[in-house]
């Protein structure tokens, strides 16, 4: 009993709130190594099966070849609804603009001839794969670190609400205030760590520093730790030797150690699939899910 007072403690560190709203959580529970399809699919596995990625389409195949997870990003839109699409620009002009945060959601939609694709509003993801494990970033206006959508997380927020999905997601952003945000809101739904935090976590990792002197990196509930496949070979003579690596059992390991589950991206290749396999990381996301979900 003496030690309870270490929990508000904590709490008041990370800057969270006391009354924040509980839920009870399935995503944690999802099949390891999960195969996270990014953005659907994407790249090569897109232009072959004929769609284009982030697409209802690309998820459509997604779940269809049973991958675990569903990997979006979405913007808010000047209507306050959130459009599901990786970059904040365009590929082309809409409406005379070039970004997202600069239209409404129909006007995007009304675009759909001049993008060659139609982006999905998130809504209709939610209702279309109702109960499927799902991981949502919340991106930045021109993906920028340092700018955030006012009100994207309560927005959000309400979406999983109305669909009944608070259970069945976890929720990023690189930008550390809404990720902040996000988790004064609600408790018990896996988030991940924000850009700042992964960087605390790296360089404790690297010092090889205790817990306890890791200040930055924050424990004691569901953290996702998504983290870039990085991995550098060197030859010489003959002999091939690691340069550095983050795809490694000891980093795994740690992150475990802090309760986190690690997901790396963006892993394509095969060699580099089954690599992240090996160091016992709780999931791969791929552009490529089919493959990722072959070689499991």
């Amino acid at each position: 009993m003496k030690k309870l007072w270490i929990i508000p403690l904590v709490m008041m560190t990370f800057g969270l709130q006391a009354d924040r709203i509980s839920v009870t959580s399935v995503y944690w529970n999802t099949i390891k190594p999960a195969v996270v399809a990014h953005r659907g699919a994407a790249d090569q596995e897109a232009r072959t099966n004929g769609f284009h990625e982030g697409t209802i389409a690309a998820y459509r195949y997604a779940a269809s070849i049973g991958a675990d997870v569903l990997e979006m990003d979405v913007h808010k839109t000047t209507d306050n609804r959130l459009a599901v699409h990786h970059d904040d620009r365009l590929p082309g002009l809409c409406n005379g603009q070039d970004k997202i945060h600069n239209l409404s959601l129909t006007q995007l939609k009304a675009c759909k001839g001049s993008l060659g694709y139609e982006i999905p509003e998130l809504r209709e993801i939610l209702r279309t794969f109702p109960r499927y494990r799902m991981t949502i970033e919340m991106k930045t206006p021109d993906n920028s670190l340092f700018k955030s959508y006012s009100g994207i997380e309560a927005l959000l927020w309400s979406e999983l609400v109305a669909a009944n999905m608070t259970g069945y997601v976890s929720v990023s952003s690189i930008n550390g205030s809404c990720v902040k945000n996000f988790r004064n809101i609600v408790k018990g739904l896996p988030t991940g760590l924000s850009a700042g935090e992964q960087i605390s976590f790296l360089l404790c990792h690297m010092a090889r520093l205790p817990q306890w002197a890791c200040a930055g990196v924050p424990r004691g509930e569901r953290f996702m730790l998504e983290t870039p496949y990085f991995h550098k070979d060197l030859t010489l003579l003959g002999v091939n030797f690691t340069v550095i690596s983050l795809v490694t059992t000891s980093f795994t390991n740690r992150a475990h150690n802090y309760d986190y589950r690690v997901n790396y991206w963006t892993v394509n290749a095969a060699a580099d699939i089954q690599r992240v396999y090996s160091v016992g990381a709780d999931g791969v996301i791929s552009d490529n899910p089919r493959l990722s979900m072959s070689l499991r």
